[in-house]
């Protein structure tokens, strides 16, 4: 089995400008949508991340989830999503991007790896309070790459355009 089937990527986006996503059967909520222009700058940045002489990334399309959230009393949107390198599924990274809801539009604010194949998996997101609320687990010693154990609730907090571990704020 791939890395990437058993792999979770939640989107969380506001109102909007949407179409269908293309992850339902995984899990989301059926009917939600992903807004264009949140998929359009997820196609850029998957661009972005392709270098010459580098393994192909790949964007998990079939695992993503939508909810809604906001963040200081402002609507927000926040993308989970995994790119995988390469062709075995092996070597994947999970990133959050987080967007202003603005006039049904979404603006790019920022963009955090959270997880990665031998560190944690993240299958949850919900904005709580002023944080965004990662669940998930992380890998044990002994642990099988399909199966890490250890629960993690991850916080994250909007500090100056950059998404901050809680525990780092000051």
């Amino acid at each position: 089995m791939r890395a990437s089937s058993w792999l979770i990527a939640v989107c969380v986006i506001g109102f909007g400008l949407a179409r269908e996503a293309p992850a339902a059967e995984a899990g989301a909520s059926p009917g939600i949508a992903v807004p264009i222009d949140v998929e359009a700058w997820r196609a850029h940045f998957l661009a972005a991340n392709q270098r010459r002489g580098t393994p192909t990334v790949h964007y998990v399309a079939d695992t993503a989830q939508f909810a809604v959230g906001s963040l200081h009393d402002r609507a927000m949107g926040a993308l989970l999503f995994t790119l995988e390198r390469g062709p075995t599924g092996s070597d994947w990274t999970q990133v959050v991007a987080l967007f202003w809801s603005s006039g049904g539009h979404y603006l790019y604010c920022c963009v955090q790896p959270v997880g990665a194949a031998g560190n944690r998996l993240i299958s949850g997101l919900a904005f709580s309070g002023e944080f965004l609320s990662l669940q998930g687990k992380a890998y044990e010693h002994g642990d099988a790459a399909c199966c890490p154990s250890r629960p993690v609730t991850p916080r994250y907090a909007l500090a100056h355009r950059r998404l901050v571990a809680a525990r780092d704020l000051r």
